[in-house]
């Protein structure tokens, strides 16, 4: 069962595998780390996967989203219970996923068996080498068939391709929208075919990673690849009207690009006949317009059967859609601002190998913030640290990671022996509120000591 979430603060990708997100973003979540970090991908852009601290967005469970509301993700036992409750992969477990859905992945249409396998470039990730592929970010997607890996950008082999398409309506299914495609193929055929919204964005996705030109990425270019709007959390039946106008012309303007395009294996993909238990292929009906159902799957269909709107109601019509994405989005940033009046701060601690980032309001005292680190890190079993003797939350010493790492390089020193450079540490050492409280804002990065 897929979670989704929505990003309350702002974050700063600061390593290679973290995921810059701005407030009132929405995520899909891939896995966890130690219940701390969550690999996320963007819903409404390019980007990812990446690390996100949990601690940073509010939980969503599409099927009851009032149902997490109330969940503080900065409460790490109420975020076991919801990664638990809905089987969110560890990063190890979501690796050993996507290299298998990889090894077992076969092209749609392709009777040639087992696609070939990408290059993928991997990046070192937070503790004892955390890594996973860039590549592979899409696995939690909803879309029912782009599952198949990308192939080559050239034109299919295949002599069948789309000569015209409609998106004639939509339908409910088990709280799922989905449209009804209508084309009529090459070879005279004609072509039912029922998606999802987000096998429609995948498939823009795709379209625009694989022909850069043509997606204006590239100096002295002009974006052809038509657009539709990303992913939305909510959706109801004014939304799901809107995207049927939005999707029947983002479809006819697709078709119409020129064929090393409108004819490569990706768009085909989206026009091949599924084995649903919905998709049909029929001789095509000489004298009735495209549009036109066939009776047999009336029962199948959305009481929303629309007339193709003229251009200026159409217009109209994604102007509206716009504007309650842009009324969404105002919400979730009013709802963004009211936590930023809490006045909590991003912190980035670094333990041993360990590193993880809290949200410390900013009236917590020092020694509030030493008795939460020594609980996070199990100071308590002296066995699993190795310690020789007990330790409490007064051997927690603090210091700024700038003037930690300087303090070495000045003194030429690769690892800090207490006994020799503890008294000259100290006058470095956050030690009182006062120095707490100044140093306490957003990136701060704190280097922890247990002596």
């Amino acid at each position: 069962m897929p979670l989704f979430a929505v990003t309350l603060y702002e974050f700063k990708a600061e390593r290679d595998d973290e995921l810059d997100v701005s407030p009132g973003e929405n995520l899909s979540i891939c896995a966890h780390y130690d219940y701390e970090w969550f690999i996320a991908k963007p819903i409404n852009r390019l980007g990812g996967p990446g690390l996100v601290p949990v601690s940073y967005v509010r939980i969503i469970d599409l099927m009851d989203p009032a149902k997490y509301a109330s969940v503080d993700t900065y409460d790490r036992e109420q975020v076991m219970k919801i990664i638990d409750e809905f089987k969110i992969p560890t990063v190890e477990q979501w690796k050993d996923q996507t290299r298998r859905y990889k090894e077992s992945s076969i092209q749609i249409g392709n009777g040639h068996g087992q696609s070939q396998g990408h290059s993928q470039g991997q990046s070192q990730g937070h503790s004892q080498g955390l890594g996973y592929s860039q590549s592979y970010g899409r696995q939690s997607s909803v879309s029912q068939y782009s599952k198949t890996p990308p192939s080559s950008n050239r034109s299919s082999k295949n002599s069948i391709w789309v000569e015209k398409c409609n998106v004639t309506s939509y339908l409910l299914i088990e709280g799922r929208y989905q449209y009804l495609i209508v084309a009529k193929m090459s070879n005279g055929k004609e072509r039912e075919l029922y998606r999802y919204y987000q096998d429609f964005y995948d498939l823009q996705v795709r379209l625009l990673e694989m022909f850069p030109f043509e997606a204006g990425k590239m100096e002295h270019s002009k974006r052809i690849i038509p657009s539709i709007p990303g992913p939305l959390i909510n959706v109801n039946d004014s939304i799901s009207k809107l995207r049927r106008a939005k999707l029947d012309s983002y479809l006819s303007n697709l078709i119409a690009l020129p064929t090393h395009i409108s004819r490569c294996n990706e768009v085909l993909n989206l026009f091949e006949v599924l084995n649903n238990g919905f998709d049909t292929e029929t001789e095509s009906r000489r004298g009735k317009p495209i549009s036109q159902i066939l009776n047999s799957h009336q029962d199948r269909l959305s009481q929303y059967m629309l007339d193709s709107p003229t251009t200026e109601k159409q217009q109209l019509q994604y102007q509206q859609y716009d504007q309650q994405q842009q009324q969404q989005q105002q919400q979730q940033q009013q709802q963004q601002q009211q936590q930023q009046q809490q006045q909590k701060f991003k912190v980035k601690f670094y333990y041993e190998e360990d590193i993880f980032a809290l949200l410390l309001p900013q009236t917590l005292r020092l020694e509030d913030l030493k008795i939460k680190l020594y609980n996070r890190l199990e100071l308590e079993d002296s066995q699993q640290h190795n310690f020789k003797t007990p330790k409490t939350h007064e051997s927690i010493h603090l210091y700024l990671k700038n003037d930690y790492e300087e303090f070495k390089t000045e003194n030429n020193i690769t690892e800090v022996d207490y006994d020799l450079h503890g008294a000259n540490l100290k006058e470095f050492e956050v030690d009182d509120d006062t120095k707490f409280h100044e140093i306490l804002g957003d990136k701060c990065k704190i280097i922890i000591k247990v002596v």
